[in-house]
């Protein structure tokens, strides 16, 4: 079994004053490379989380086929913000804390809507 996941630093894709989007790549096995996304919300209200989704489209279209997420806190309130932008939960998994939290993956669509 292999215990050490290599985690990447963080990059910044998206900065506005009211949220950050930020990208980091781990290695949970050799040979395995994940792609996480981190979305901070400074400011959660209506219009902030509407000019986020409205954005989102084009941040989707840079990043890689599959990418994942999973939140600090694993509650409905990050579940209903997750699906929001098309994230799908595939599984609860151990984290470094000691906790269990879902892992949600997210798949880019073809111009067609199909999934990639």
């Amino acid at each position: 079994m292999y215990l050490q996941i290599i985690q990447y630093p963080r990059v910044t894709i998206l900065s506005e004053p009211a949220f950050d989007v930020q990208i980091n790549f781990q290695q949970p096995s050799p040979g395995t490379l994940m792609t996480f996304v981190h979305m901070e919300v400074f400011e959660p209200t209506a219009s902030v989380i509407k000019r986020l989704l409205k954005m989102w489209p084009d941040v989707r279209s840079k990043l890689p086929p599959f990418i994942f997420c999973t939140g600090h806190v694993d509650d409905d309130k990050f579940h209903r913000f997750v699906t929001l932008f098309g994230w799908l939960p595939i599984s609860a998994t151990p984290c470094s804390d000691g906790k269990t939290r879902r892992i949600y993956v997210n798949y880019r669509r073809n111009t067609d809507g199909r999934r990639t």
